[in-house]
């Protein structure tokens, strides 16, 4: 099980990787959003203060904006020329093919996060010493939950002939939760430089990690077939 399951991560990063269309313009979008951000607020003559605090919100807008435009794309591989049907067909549980397009889906995701993260601090001249390892330790909890909602959500949207559009607006308000526990830890870790494990938020991220990853392997087969 374990070895299919990485043929499959080996199969789809393999793909991504001659390709490039998701990571480039993930990345791409993810820079532009944050250079035009900064600038905004420059004009905008907003102090260090008011800098740092809205920090972190825009952070988390500008790489899910970005890797929900880019991962749109992550499907329309497998509709052309029919590939959704072989895979149907193929003896590998469908569940196994759900997990290796969110391995992939999060790589690309947490890619673009690290981006953001890097350029609007680097724009904004935010300190971020002390908070590194917390702050990517918080990208890979969101962005996995993202990925795995929104893989499922693409496999939903992939057959209809307006796949660009219906993702984003089914998927940004499903993710609302993720987002919202996402800016919360994340000022926890502005104002005390950690994150504490009691934490009401770090506790529904979690959940909702869990809740999302598993729906997606039950329901992915079925979205298939429909």
């Amino acid at each position: 099980m374990i070895q299919s399951i990485f043929a499959l991560i080996r199969k789809d990063l393999v793909l991504e990787w001659r390709r490039k269309e998701a990571l480039v313009l993930s990345l791409s979008l993810s820079l532009l959003l944050s250079l035009t951000v900064s600038l905004g607020m420059h004009s905008a003559f907003l102090g260090a203060e008011e800098a740092r605090a809205i920090f972190t919100p825009l952070v988390w807008i500008v790489s899910i904006f970005a890797a929900t435009v880019s991962l749109g794309r992550s499907f329309e591989y497998e509709t052309e020329f029919s590939a959704i049907d072989g895979l149907i067909l193929s003896a590998v549980p469908l569940w196994q093919a759900y997990l290796s397009k969110v391995c992939v889906n999060f790589l690309v995701s947490l890619l673009s996060q690290l981006v953001a993260i890097a350029s609007l601090s680097g724009f904004l001249n935010i300190d971020l010493s002390g908070m590194y390892l917390s702050l990517t330790f918080l990208s890979v909890g969101v962005m996995w939950g993202y990925a795995a909602l929104a893989t499922l959500l693409s496999g939903v949207s992939a057959h209809s002939s307006l796949r660009s559009l219906l993702l984003p607006l089914v998927l940004l308000p499903l993710i609302f939760p993720v987002f919202f526990s996402a800016v919360e830890l994340s000022v926890e870790l502005f104002a005390t430089q950690s994150i504490g494990f009691g934490s009401f938020w770090l506790s529904l991220l979690l959940a909702l990690l869990v809740l999302y990853t598993g729906l997606g392997c039950i329901l992915f087969e079925t979205v298939l077939r429909e």
